[in-house]
């Protein structure tokens, strides 16, 4: 005769085998890794199979991977994780059309964010202004784009998320989003800080203002005494009426040089940093300075 207590052990061992299966590599799967480093199943009809579970919140997707994305795109939606599946096709439609493959791949992933729309109703503008931040790597370059502040920048070199932010005020139009970014260039038995860290630090500031701005000029004001920075030197190396670009360097220890960007675009704001230790400012600075260069807002380039 089966107790409660036995009844809840057995129902614990279903559970436990329940999730073992659904995860592990069944009988006569093959486990494949693309070009991208991604791992999957493949099973006796030559179907994929990924997770389903979230392995990383921001990732930089490329080509390369293209299958496996989509697959996990469409299987983290059924799987109730629906922010990380819409991230991840959302940035398959960010990317570039390309060939047959790409092209129906990008169909693929419209159709399912189509039909996630329609699913959550008024719960979808919430999901689509947190899936924003979409990355991608064409190339040797690494595209940045965020969608709900409208903005974009192009990089050469590998690209991790650090810190993400994001403050909004309820009854208004206003709206701020913080990005920090590490960029590493150099391979990692020839860093400076012995194989970890960041090569630069790119730190993006992107405010939505509930009026258009008047001015250049009237937004670093506001700026002055928020995300300005007084240990630090500026020196122009351009201005008009949509940007102005400064070369920046610390002025105590440690020391860090590199460039900022400042931008208007209507009633949008954005700030850029790109900054590298002082001493390796001189091989870094065309980098540095191309990723100021690219910053593009509204799909418009500056």
């Amino acid at each position: 005769m089966n107790t409660p207590g036995n009844i809840t052990v057995l129902s614990a061992i279903i559970i436990i085998l329940s999730l073992a299966f659904s995860t592990a590599q069944m009988p006569g799967w093959k486990t494949i890794r693309d070009r991208d480093g991604n791992s999957y199943f493949i099973d006796e009809y030559g179907r994929m199979h990924a997770s389903g579970k979230p392995e990383f919140r921001y990732k930089t997707l490329s080509a390369d991977g293209i299958d496996y994305y989509l697959n996990q795109g469409i299987e983290l939606i059924k799987g109730h994780y629906t922010l990380e599946g819409l991230l991840i096709l959302k940035t398959i439609l960010a990317m570039p059309p390309g060939d047959g493959k790409m092209n129906r791949v990008r169909a693929a992933a419209a159709k399912r964010i189509n039909e996630l729309s329609m699913r959550e109703g008024d719960r979808f503008a919430g999901l689509n202004e947190s899936a924003s931040l979409l990355i991608y790597r064409e190339g040797n370059e690494v595209k940045i784009i965020h969608d709900l502040m409208r903005y974009s920048l192009t990089v050469s070199g590998a690209v991790e998320v650090i810190r993400t932010s994001r403050k909004a005020r309820t009854g208004s139009d206003y709206a701020y989003s913080g990005l920090l970014l590490g960029v590493k260039f150099m391979k990692a038995e020839s860093r400076p800080t012995g194989g970890e860290g960041y090569d630069l630090l790119i730190a993006v500031s992107s405010e939505k203002f509930r009026s258009p701005l008047r001015s250049l000029e009237d937004l670093e004001e506001g700026w002055r005494s928020t995300l300005w920075e007084s240990n630090y030197t500026r020196e122009m190396i351009i201005k008009n009426d949509t940007r102005a670009i400064y070369r920046y360097r610390s002025s105590g220890e440690p020391r860090y040089s590199g460039y900022e960007g400042i931008y208007r675009n209507i009633m949008y704001g954005y700030m850029v940093r790109v900054i590298t230790p002082e001493k390796n400012f001189p091989e870094f600075d065309g980098r540095i300075k191309a990723i100021v260069d690219t910053f593009s807002f509204a799909g418009i380039k500056n």
